[in-house]
């Protein structure tokens, strides 16, 4: 079973968000709390895999839980996202408490189940020795620095001098980065270029086909395409067709 623990102080809310998640099955054991204190209570008497915290709980702040969460040795790792009515106190939330993410309200049904789903197959999937063994690299954002895990990145492209990383659960924008530089920081043998402006994980190609003359890529499990320039075709190819072989 996964833990959960949704911290919300609206009652209704609450209970709505609760209800999104069961949708998705009946692998979550849910727990609830309206405050701070009471969040801390749970996670301590309890090990939560994944927390969902309001920003704005009563007269406190979910971020100031978030801080405690950190300090306690078996949630320095621990998946948080944040709920917000606004995009105040995100920058301090990815910097100093190194969230997962956010959710504005009022929040989508969709993204919240698949949200919670992406996080809680890595942990169906993972446990936690080997999850601390994940390759990840780190980047640059603005104010703030991410990380990305490489197994997570299905393509990249470049668009106007900016690097656009398409990985299973959102799109990062890095400003100033050349793919170049991108292969070399990432070293991963699955994660190739492509194209003068594409890299690709070939680990996620479902179809590769000629459309108007250019060879386009389609990946399983995501609706973005990507392109293979005709230097690079054989290489691709190749690569995927022997891919069973070499991972």
């Amino acid at each position: 079973m996964i833990n959960i623990l949704i911290v919300e102080d609206d009652e209704i809310q609450r209970k709505n968000f609760i209800n999104m998640i069961k949708e998705l099955g009946n692998n979550y054991n849910i727990f609830e709390a309206e405050n701070n204190e009471s969040a801390l209570v749970i996670a301590k008497t309890n090990d939560i895999n994944l927390f969902f915290i309001d920003i704005k709980i009563g007269s406190s702040l979910g971020i100031d839980l978030g801080y405690r969460i950190r300090e306690v040795e078996n949630y320095k790792l621990t998946w948080i996202v944040f709920i917000a009515a606004f995009a105040t106190y995100m920058i301090e939330a990815f910097k100093q408490i190194h969230c997962y993410d956010y959710i504005i309200k009022p929040y989508e049904k969709e993204k919240v189940k698949a949200m919670t789903r992406i996080l809680t197959e890595r942990l169906n999937s993972l446990n936690t020795s080997n999850y601390k063994e994940r390759a990840y690299v780190i980047f640059d954002l603005k104010e703030i620095q991410i990380k990305i895990f490489k197994d997570e990145i299905i393509f990249v492209e470049i668009f106007i001098r900016t690097c656009i990383i398409h990985t299973k659960g959102r799109k990062y924008y890095i400003e100033k980065l050349s793919l170049k530089k991108l292969l070399i920081k990432i070293q991963n043998s699955t994660i190739i270029q492509s194209h003068r402006s594409y890299i690709i994980n070939i680990k996620y190609i479902k179809y590769i086909y000629k459309d108007a003359g250019s060879w386009r890529v389609e990946f399983d499990g995501y609706n973005e395409v990507s392109y293979i320039g005709d230097k690079f075709k054989r290489y691709v190819s190749n690569l995927w067709n022997n891919i069973n072989l070499d991972l």
